[in-house]
């Protein structure tokens, strides 16, 4: 079977599985909502809402966007920062402004590399492990720590998250000088599942000769989740893991791909530079 075939049977299954568990998702969560008081309940199928691949009136499965959570940097000009949103603050990829602090229950992290060029990303890893363009991350030349030298190439986590209140669910990239912040909740998370507490999100300045930005900061509320707001983050974690099996995915087109022609890639996926962000839309 040829390398295409392979590419192309792969593709298949990953869609198949993804498929599933996102209708597993949206049913498990309308499940859920049985039962529960009002507003409990208007919360969970508003979740239901958000994860569902269907939109009555549109034919075939609906793109699903997941808002990303962007450090308003002293150097931002993206015209999708809010008028309210004040520098060193935080607002969403859809323009929602969300002041300086976000509270928020982990639900499902992965290992991210990026690599920017010029102008648009140049390579992008999705497990941390194998790039879009460059191939195997621990032999890559722009991912190796050098005494001295800019790594080129950033690691980190992505977090897909759902806030305290069940009423929005966020990605955050914790990559770069942000990097620690993602591995602090990793390290702090209360065993057997990620969503067993809650964290608070900020920014912190940070000012060097020539430099003034912000990166993002984590700590716990010191809460626990109670049982049922775990039983929710459990069925909206086969809805972020159905994401990521897309993200992943696409990565692997973009390698296939970018096998014959290494400039469809930064044609496909567009830079945000002010926030070092990736739309996973082109993954779903």
């Amino acid at each position: 079977m040829s390398e295409k075939e392979n590419t192309t049977n792969d593709a298949i299954v990953k869609t198949e599985n993804s498929s599933i568990l996102l209708a597993k998702a949206v049913e498990t969560l309308t499940t859920l909502a049985e039962g529960k008081d009002a507003e409990f309940k208007d919360r969970i199928l508003n979740l239901a809402r958000l994860a569902s691949p269907t939109i009555k009136g549109l034919e075939g499965p609906a793109q699903i966007t997941i808002p990303q959570i962007i450090i308003y940097q002293p150097t931002s000009n993206a015209k999708i920062i809010p008028e309210t949103a004040k520098v060193g603050g935080m607002y969403t990829s859809e323009g929602v402004d969300l002041g300086d602090k976000v509270t928020f229950i982990p639900v499902l992290a992965h290992k991210t590399r990026k690599k920017w060029g010029d102008e648009y990303l140049d390579c992008i890893s999705f497990d941390g492990d194998n790039g879009s363009k460059y191939g195997a991350c621990d032999s890559c030349n722009f991912g190796r720590f050098e005494q001295g030298r800019k790594t080129l190439c950033s690691s980190g986590h992505t977090f897909f998250a759902v806030t305290e209140d069940l009423r929005s669910i966020y990605r955050i990239d914790f990559l770069k000088t942000s990097a620690k912040a993602g591995r602090n909740v990793i390290r702090l998370t209360i065993p057997p599942a990620l969503w067993g507490r809650s964290f608070v999100l900020t920014t912190e300045n940070v000012k060097k000769p020539q430099q003034n930005y912000y990166i993002f900061q984590t700590a716990p509320t010191g809460e626990t989740i109670d049982p049922e707001t775990q039983e929710v983050c459990e069925a909206l974690h086969g809805f972020f893991q159905a994401n990521y099996l897309r993200a992943q995915e696409a990565q692997r087109q973009f390698t296939f791909r970018g096998s014959s022609n290494s400039n469809e890639q930064e044609t496909t996926v567009e830079e945000e530079s002010d926030s070092d962000s990736v739309d996973y839309t082109d993954s779903m």
